[in-house]
């Protein structure tokens, strides 16, 4: 019984957990703490495929209560950017009617996040498609956040010019990621008029 978790939270996964987002995950929270992963299905991240897979969120999240989740996590920007801010904020409160636990999703933790740092506008470096680019651009638009600049599908860099930073600010893949991460260089230090990154 000193092994057992005392505290479990629940996320309803687009597609499966991956094994580095659990590693992650392990090394950063308390040692007493489980993580629940119930699969939604996703095949695809366009919006029907979205509208396809969010069937199963509450079988995934029937299945995360019974597992004694004390918060359910609706994970997956793209998922909620693709649902758009309105119907996920909804999908929270029913949770927390539902279950009598507390409910999150990734992309409102970024923007509590976000928030709380005052960022008013935003630069997106993104590797996914326009359709979703421009869902993740409405989402942040509902919370009061502008995107100024996100990357193109097929573009390794995004380039913010001298209208915003006052100089070439440029995104580009890293070595140790190809395009899935980005490096930033900054050529200056921003000032206190809240701007953020979001990769």
């Amino acid at each position: 019984d000193e092994l057992a978790p005392k505290h479990r939270i629940g996320f309803v996964s687009p597609a499966g957990s991956g094994d580095y987002g659990s590693y992650v995950f392990y090394r950063l929270v308390p040692r007493d703490v489980m993580i629940l992963h119930a699969d939604l299905g996703l095949q695809e991240y366009s919006k029907d495929g979205v509208e396809t897979a969010i069937a199963n969120f509450f079988p995934c999240a029937d299945e995360l209560a019974r597992g004694g989740a004390e918060i359910i996590v609706q994970a997956g920007i793209p998922v909620a950017a693709q649902l758009g801010r309105p119907r996920v904020l909804e999908l929270l409160r029913q949770v927390e009617e539902r279950y009598g636990v507390a409910a999150q999703s990734n992309f409102e933790s970024v923007i509590a996040g976000m928030q709380h740092l005052g960022v008013k506008t935003l630069a997106v470096g993104s590797r996914w498609p326009d359709e979703l680019n421009n869902a993740v651009r409405a989402y942040l638009a509902h919370a009061g956040i502008e995107v100024l600049a996100i990357t193109p599908y097929t573009s390794t860099t995004l380039t913010l010019g001298e209208s915003w930073l006052g100089e070439d600010w440029e995104l580009g893949p890293s070595n140790s990621f190809a395009r899935y991460a980005f490096n930033v260089e900054v050529g200056i230090v921003l000032t206190d008029t809240q701007r953020g990154v979001l990769l």
